[in-house]
């Protein structure tokens, strides 16, 4: 008895329930860190948790069935996958913390008012930003940061809040430079004197030792990326603008996967009229846009930040209005593309792929050989690599599906998106995993009280030669005392 063989288009998964999708990663990430840290926490004589961490696999791998992970379900199975990912996100903090907890008792902090163990869960160097909420319990009106060698550090304020003019919490960026592999480094906050703060400014250019941005004042979008080190241009915008949007209609749009793209487009210069304002401090240079995109509130970010040899681009919609739209964010390369190879990162593996439309896991690179540019997502892993442009779909909106019940489809709210773009000379290897994986995995930061301990103020707990070798796993084995570790090359 045979069947008649039937082929269909079922990409379109790639890119339904797009805050599924980035809540995926983020609970994959969050576990996979706490299973390391639980680990190396049992090295010092810690209760492994191997019970919690057991059921928070299953329940992350349960969403992974492919009507889940894929976006075709209804509303239902929606929002329990969802609570599953947050229970697994919850689950995996509280066991990270704990660990991290553990690890910082151990560690000699005395003489340090207000000490941070800064914890790079990647099992290679690293300089980094990072982010920490801190809590002051006196009066403190200003402060600076020192790294363990006693160097000031520099960061960029995001947020804080006063009580009787001084500050009572703050949360703020900073440079965390040569961070050990599956490691940390203590450094420490000094109250000090108050200073004037970092204002907004004008301009529409920022720069750093390794580029310089430029929008265009009328849109707002990217008309150019000089690379300072290779000195040559990354952008081709003679038709289309770096970090532009661009959503493509669908007529009655599948959720099991079949595309339907018309040829109606919307295009990001087509909706001209932006507000732009810069900022620029010690840690960071920032591009601040704020404009309209078919129907919702545009807000992007263009990020440049000291030592960090990469762009970060955040992109807000606010108030979409759930059309049935296939939105993608654009960036057309000057390469030199009847040479180009395009590849792609898969689980353990970095593959070949002609143009067009597929998932990746954090990056998509195109190189002609002598120049490459890859760009990064963050839980957002379709592309479409076409006609000169390299282009990451932020999302897949799909309203008043027929098949069954699915409004949430629709997209109907306010989406956040982070990526990154990153270029290199020649053919891309193993320093663009580790831009990508770090851009995933950002460092950890826990603060602790001074006292005296066993450990140094600068430690690596596991590390391997060469770094192209990458430690992605560290657990406790599932029969007796030993410790599993894996990676890949």
């Amino acid at each position: 008895f045979n069947l008649p063989l039937a082929f269909g288009d079922l990409r379109g998964t790639f890119s339904n329930r797009a805050e599924l999708k980035k809540m995926n990663r983020l609970a994959e990430v969050k576990l996979i860190t706490a299973e390391k840290l639980a680990a190396l926490g049992s090295w010092f004589g810690e209760p492994y948790p191997k019970g919690r961490l057991n059921e928070a696999w299953e329940r992350l791998l349960f969403n992974h069935f492919h009507d889940i992970i894929g976006g075709s379900h209804t509303d239902d199975v929606y929002n329990q996958a969802m609570n599953r990912y947050a229970s697994v996100v919850d689950t995996s903090e509280e066991i990270a913390e704990g660990a991290l907890d553990a690890i910082s008792r151990r560690i000699d902090t005395s003489g340090l008012r207000y000490p941070l163990l800064v914890f790079n869960p990647l099992s290679f160097f690293r300089t980094d930003v990072c982010r920490y909420i801190a809590v002051f319990r006196e009066h403190v009106e200003d402060f600076s940061l020192y790294n363990d060698r006693g160097e000031e550090v520099p960061l960029r304020i995001l947020d804080r809040r006063f009580r009787n003019r001084g500050i009572r919490t703050v949360l703020f960026e900073f440079l965390a430079e040569d961070l050990p592999p599956l490691g940390y480094a203590v450094y420490s906050i000094l109250p000090k004197k108050p200073k004037e703060a970092f204002r907004p400014s004008e301009g529409t250019c920022i720069e750093n030792e390794f580029y310089r941005v430029e929008l265009e004042p009328e849109t707002g979008y990217v008309k150019s990326i000089f690379d300072k080190v290779e000195q040559r241009e990354v952008v081709d915008s003679s038709e289309y603008l770096g970090n532009e949007l661009v959503a493509v209609e669908e007529e009655e749009p599948d959720l099991e996967g079949r595309l339907s793209l018309t040829d109606k487009i919307f295009r990001g210069k087509d909706y001209p009229g932006c507000t732009i304002t810069c900022e620029r401090s010690p840690l960071a240079s920032v591009l601040r846009v704020e404009g309209r995109f078919e129907g919702c509130r545009r807000l992007q970010e263009v990020v440049l930040y000291r030592k960090i040899s990469r762009i970060d681009f955040r992109t807000t919609l606010a108030d979409f209005k759930g059309k049935d739209l296939f939105l993608k964010v654009c960036f057309p390369l000057r390469l030199d593309w009847g040479r180009v190879k395009i590849v792609q990162e898969m689980p353990y593996c970095v593959s070949p792929r002609p143009e067009g439309y597929y998932c990746a896991q954090t990056f998509v690179d195109c190189c002609d050989r002598e120049y490459g540019v890859a760009l990064v997502n963050k839980g957002t892993a379709s592309y479409w690599v076409e006609d000169g442009k390299l282009e990451m779909v932020l999302l897949r909106a799909v309203s008043d599906y027929k098949g069954y019940y699915a409004p949430l489809a629709a997209e109907e709210g306010t989406h956040a998106f982070e990526y990154s773009l990153y270029t290199h000379r020649g053919e891309p290897g193993s320093d663009l995993v580790k831009v990508a994986h770090g851009f995933n995995n950002p460092i950890l930061v826990v603060g602790t009280d001074g006292h005296p301990g066993e450990l140094g103020r600068r430690l690596s707990l596991v590390s391997v030669a060469p770094e192209e070798f990458e430690v992605t796993v560290v657990k406790r084995a599932e029969d007796g005392d030993g410790i599993v570790i894996r990676g890949w090359e």
